[in-house]
């Protein structure tokens, strides 16, 4: 007796499978399904410009399409025909695209007939069979013989890694479920991995449904008109749309991925913009710790050093800056007007979100983004805080000592160096925090970058391998792109030599280093898809409140428009 062939569940959930791989985006993917309705309904054209379009690599119903070679088996037409039809859809032929009038039956010859023919072909992404009856050997139409002569059909597409679509009749009988008409026994729809079925919505009316269902793709139905003109079918309407089951590879990329790197040695801050569900998909190795950089000749001016700007609240900040102010003539900060990095760097700062966990907007009653847009507008009011048009001049406002300080993420270290007459002048701290805030800190995040294994890697093992020995863990690697302003987010990076290294532009300080130490501290947020469209609603609230609007009807209408982009 033969011994069962298992795995584990630890095996199968940590290996990394080849994702699935769509021919048809969220409509056919590889692997066997029927395309059925009823005699002269336009299942043939509807076949025909499939093929067409994969050939040509155009969309179809819609939706893109992966570019290749395609067979369509025609067993019920001449080339004749084949060609009337052709010139009535297209006038631009294409050598993807193969047809036959001949075939084998499947047990006797047809497998061998496509493999060969993929032989020749490499690029071969889908087959169409019309019709199924045509390639069958027997009559029985019992659940038995319709599942088995099926299974080979579907093992060969498995095997040759393609879609194979074979066109059938449905019954005369209707049925509430649409695809309880397809002709035969439950066999067929049971073998297959997905099932097409177009049903006119009156005989002769040219308007039809298209019912979609499969294991890889959400249940669909797709309202098509017939274009009698072009011989095509139409959308007619937004479809409910097809969209692709989960793809389960990210799901086991996850746990291949923890099990080579130590997410501990990153910071929480860092890398909870790509955990979902509590699974890692992303490594980040691009440091965004926000920094606050002061000239230090200006502060002398004023009587005032850098400790006396660390470790300090924004209403602090807003009494010293004025103190500044009114010495030197210089505002602490510029900022770009309608831009809402800083806004966002003090709400991060605090630990709160635009979202809360259920991925609904926390905007309206946002008790700390209430204080935030106050603090801002405190902030200007005063003067200390001045609002210009453009990057050009918030870049040049720090370059041309028009102002005492940057507070950005520690890329801005970047543009402040190429003032190299202001070599020395130059320190930095942590940024301000807000007041009578919990959970308030002197930390916060804006920009940094992260690598992640896409879902049609090659390689997903030498991919993992590369990211774990060079980003999640080489202080070489680290260390010899620190010239470049890649700053580490992996902190066992933060404690090499070339971190502590003085800084002679930012006077002497080991910023490096300062820097890593500042992004472990950084609280973790929750952004999701929209959290840009969410920056975007309130930064034109702030703007407006500035001018005078009303901040709670402001933040209700940030919320609206949030919802609305999202559907809601």
């Amino acid at each position: 007796m033969k011994k069962l062939i298992t795995r584990s569940c630890e095996e199968i959930m940590t290996t990394v499978y080849k994702p699935i791989e769509f021919v048809i985006d969220g409509l056919l993917a590889q692997g066997l399904y029927i395309l059925a309705g009823a005699p002269k309904v336009g299942k043939s054209w509807l076949a025909l410009e499939m093929c067409l379009s994969i050939a040509k690599g155009e969309k179809v119903l819609g939706q893109e399409t992966a570019q290749g070679t395609a067979l369509y088996l025609c067993l019920e037409d001449s080339y004749a025909r084949i060609q009337n039809r052709l010139y009535e859809i297209t006038d631009k032929p294409t050598e993807n695209l193969h047809f036959t009038v001949m075939s084998e039956s499947i047990g006797s010859g047809l497998e061998e007939q496509i493999e060969n023919f993929k032989k020749e072909h490499s690029d071969l992404k889908v087959v169409f069979i019309d019709t199924l009856q045509m390639i069958r050997e027997s009559n029985d139409n019992g659940y038995g013989s319709d599942y088995k002569e099926l299974s080979v059909l579907k093992s060969l597409a498995d095997k040759l890694e393609i879609a194979i679509i074979v066109v059938h009749h449905t019954r005369k009988c209707k049925d509430s479920d649409p695809f309880n008409m397809i002709s035969g026994s439950t066999g067929l729809s049971g073998c297959v991995d997905g099932s097409m079925v177009l049903i006119e919505t009156k005989r002769g009316s040219r308007n039809a449904k298209l019912y979609c269902v499969g294991r890889d793709i959400e249940n669909a139905e797709i309202n098509l008109q017939f274009d009698s003109d072009l011989k095509k079918w139409v959308v007619t309407d937004e479809p409910t749309a097809p969209k692709s089951k989960a793809n389960i590879f990210l799901a086991a990329l996850y746990v291949y991925i923890k099990k080579k790197i130590d997410f501990s040695e990153f910071a929480p801050g860092k890398t909870d913009f790509s955990v979902v569900d509590g699974k890692h998909y992303g490594v980040p190795f691009d440091n965004g710790a926000a920094i606050a950089c002061y000239r230090t000749d200006i502060l002398q001016e004023a009587g005032m050093t850098l400790e006396d700007f660390t470790d300090i609240t924004w209403d602090e900040w807003v009494e010293k800056g004025k103190v500044v102010l009114e010495k030197t003539g210089k505002p602490l900060l510029t900022t770009t007007a309608g831009e809402c990095d800083l806004l966002t760097m003090m709400l991060q700062s605090a630990g709160a979100s635009l979202f809360n966990e259920d991925g609904t907007t926390n905007i309206a009653k946002n008790d700390t983004l209430k204080k935030v847009i106050d603090t801002y507008c405190k902030m200007k009011d005063s003067g200390v805080l001045q609002e210009v048009n453009n990057w050009d001049e918030y870049t040049g406002s720090m370059l041309n000592s028009e102002v005492a300080g940057v507070i950005n993420g520690c890329w801005i270290m970047g543009t402040i160096q190429t003032a190299e007459d202001q070599s020395g002048k130059w320190a930095i701290t942590n940024i301000p925090k807000l007041t009578n805030v919990k959970g308030a800190t002197n930390y916060s995040n804006i920009g940094g970058s992260s690598w992640a294994i896409s879902g049609n890697c090659g390689n997903v093992e030498l991919a993992e391998d590369f990211l774990a020995s060079t980003f999640a863990g080489s202080t070489e690697l680290y260390n010899n792109i620190l010239s470049c302003g890649a700053i580490a987010t992996w902190t066992p990076a933060g404690d090499s030599d070339a971190y502590a290294v003085p800084n002679e532009f930012f006077s002497g300080d080991a910023v490096f280093e300062k820097i890593v130490d500042y992004s472990t501290k950084v609280p973790s947020i929750i952004t999701g898809p929209y959290f840009h469209e969410a920056r975007d609603a309130i930064s034109v609230a702030t703007t407006n409140i500035t001018n005078g609007a009303d901040l709670k009807k402001e933040l209700k209408k940030a919320e609206d428009t949030v919802n609305f982009n999202m559907g809601q």
